[in-house]
């Protein structure tokens, strides 16, 4: 018996809502074996969840901070607070400690000997010595950054997306937000 990819797609649904609604699920008889060939042949399409931004992260321990329920922070990010929630739970309702670089990643300025190394056509080792680090730091920088051919310094902080502030010189994400 064929039946209509319509009414197939139509009965997964609503066997889906009933499965769901008992905590069942298909076993190994031959109806659930014929049903589930049936039902592998469509796809239902995945909504994709939009985590927070680190702005709204921000946002988010602020009031938090404040004083404001899960759920008014919620409605606030039209998200429900169950998503609040499980931002706060890892950290213990306390604001993390802000993100910083560790004192081993390369710094704009080494990162811009190693470019000038290249031009002047040293080798990985000499430019190594010259930063004191370690060749395997340098050559993985460059693999990292389109090889010796190809590397510049500006080009792999952006590829990190890091900025470096003329004010301050501190080192941090650029922003994703627009006006």
């Amino acid at each position: 018996m064929w039946i209509r990819r319509e009414c197939v797609a139509s009965m997964k649904r609503r066997i889906c809502i009933r499965m769901s609604a008992f905590g069942g699920g298909l076993n190994r008889s031959t109806q659930h074996f014929i049903l589930n060939a049936k039902m592998e042949c469509l796809q239902m399409k995945q909504s994709h969840r939009r985590g927070f931004s680190t702005a709204e992260k921000t946002e988010l321990w602020y009031r938090w901070q404040r004083g404001e329920s899960l759920k008014a922070i919620g409605r606030a990010f039209s998200k429900p607070s169950s998503s609040i929630y499980f931002q706060l739970v890892p950290h213990g309702g306390i604001r993390p400690a802000p993100r910083r670089r560790s004192r081993l990643a390369l710094t704009l300025s080494e990162r811009e000997e190693i470019s000038r190394g290249i031009v002047a056509e040293r080798s990985v080792c000499s430019m190594a010595r010259l930063l004191s680090r370690s060749p395997s730091t340098v050559s993985r920088e460059l693999s990292r950054n389109g090889g010796y051919d190809r590397y510049r310094a500006a080009l792999a902080i952006r590829g990190l997306g890091m900025v470096r502030t003329a004010q301050s010189g501190v080192t941090g994400k650029v922003s994703t937000l627009k006006p």
